[in-house]
């Protein structure tokens, strides 16, 4: 029979195979640790009632909301300088080198605002743009995320949805095939206000303020969308106040 000296075992001592209160005691403790775990990582979830109603947000916020962390509980160190967070998961920092790799002229990921060649993980992209190419990339994401800002679905509007309404065939963009949110947004709104409209009757023309309403309701931004109806405006309209 071994010494109990030679296993690490005090005289008198007894370890859990042979002592039920040292098992007791030692399940015990191990719960305790997960709860405490498992705490800790509730607390840093996020805060759905107040980022629900963002439509913006930097590649860093959207990063760590696919990852269901607090976007202000993240620990970054001085790690957000060089576009990582050392105290974070792989996960995190594998899916921040790919989101900002991904963002940019001509990638997937538009820049709403923020230098658009290469962007740093604090420039700005659409919400539901990102949530659309994550779960395209096959990206496990919070299912508030999803609920929130999953498939985009535009409000009912009765001119453009009623079965009535005169809409032409959608063509090609100058660009190719190239698309994204807000350039459908933009065609829409070129079919919508300026499909009907003819250069011989400047009546027949909506004002910027018609257009900018209206994609405010589709959920662009009030800023893109006094740019794109700039954009959609007919060159040859008069400047200043419609007459009436």
């Amino acid at each position: 029979m071994k010494d109990r000296q030679t296993v690490g075992i005090e005289p008198g001592s007894e370890d859990c195979r042979t002592n039920p209160e040292h098992a007791r005691d030692a399940a015990a403790a191990t719960s305790t640790a997960k709860g405490t775990a498992s705490a800790a990582e509730a607390d840093r979830r996020p805060n759905w009632n107040r980022w629900a109603h963002i439509s913006e947000a930097t590649i860093r916020e959207l990063v760590s909301l696919s990852e269901n962390i607090d976007p202000d509980k993240v620990e970054w160190g001085r790690g957000a300088e060089f576009g990582t967070a050392p105290a974070e998961s792989q996960s995190f920092n594998d899916r921040l080198f790919v989101a900002a790799r991904n963002a940019g002229i001509g990638k997937p990921l538009a820049i709403v605002s923020g230098p658009s060649e290469n962007p740093t993980i604090d420039a700005t992209i659409m919400v539901e743009e990102f949530v659309a190419w994550a779960a395209k990339n096959r990206w496990r994401l919070p299912a508030a995320l999803v609920e929130f800002f999953g498939e985009y679905n535009p409000p009912y509007d009765p001119y453009w949805d009623s079965p009535s309404a005169s809409r032409s065939v959608p063509s090609k963009w100058p660009w190719g095939d190239h698309d994204t949110r807000l350039l459908r947004q933009m065609d829409a709104a070129a079919q919508k206000f300026w499909s009907l409209y003819d250069p011989a009757d400047p009546s027949t023309a909506p004002t910027n303020k018609d257009v900018v309403e209206w994609l405010v309701t589709q959920k662009v931004t009030e800023r893109t969308a006094e740019a794109m109806a700039t954009i959609l405006r007919a060159n040859d309209l008069p400047a200043g106040r419609r007459k009436k």
